[in-house]
């Protein structure tokens, strides 16, 4: 019966929500579109210094940086930069694959990828704003202590911005 009910509430929760431009988790919105952009950007001139990061985690493949947000463009008190840096044995058309291709194509290096659906249609590549719900598994024991199987996540991209050349991207947690 726990099993039934657990699943019932995956299944519930992996249903789009309508798109209203907003990132909304409850009722409240908490960023608009745009103000993800301006903080990419702010994040991006932010990396060009070394003042103000501290390192949180390294080893032999992975360092990541944390630094306060800057008090102009902060929206909340506790939010900060990350930045990462992967030292990985792949290719160019590998890595790009990494980051940006989500076909069958994928499972040859991803163990833990299922698939995803783009509940609204559209297309990654094409889209500057799409919506995806990503299955993944990372075994039985992980997801009974709360792993989920499926993640709902918006990706955003804006061209020219903030200034002629520049694209940045974002992506965020997308309401069920």
């Amino acid at each position: 019966m726990m099993l039934h009910a657990k699943t019932t509430k995956e299944e519930a929760s992996s249903a789009p929500a309508p798109d209203d431009g907003a990132l909304n988790f409850g009722t409240k919105p908490v960023l608009e579109v745009e103000g993800i952009m301006d903080m990419c950007a702010a994040m991006s001139a932010s990396s060009e210094s070394a003042e103000g990061w501290t390192q949180v985690l390294k080893n032999d493949w992975l360092i990541i940086e944390r630094k306060p947000v800057e008090a102009e463009v902060r929206q909340h008190k506790d939010e900060a930069y990350m930045r990462g840096v992967m030292t990985m044995n792949v290719s160019y058309v590998e890595c790009v694959d990494m980051m940006n291709y989500f076909g069958e194509r994928r499972r040859l290096w991803d163990s833990n990828f299922r698939g995803v659906e783009l509940p609204f249609g559209g297309s990654f590549i094409l889209d500057d704003d799409c919506r995806m719900i990503s299955k993944i598994d990372f075994g039985t024991l992980m997801h009974m202590a709360g792993i989920p199987r499926t993640l709902n996540t918006k990706l955003y991209r804006r061209w020219d911005h903030p200034e002629k050349g520049q694209v940045h991207h974002a992506m965020s947690e997308s309401p069920p």
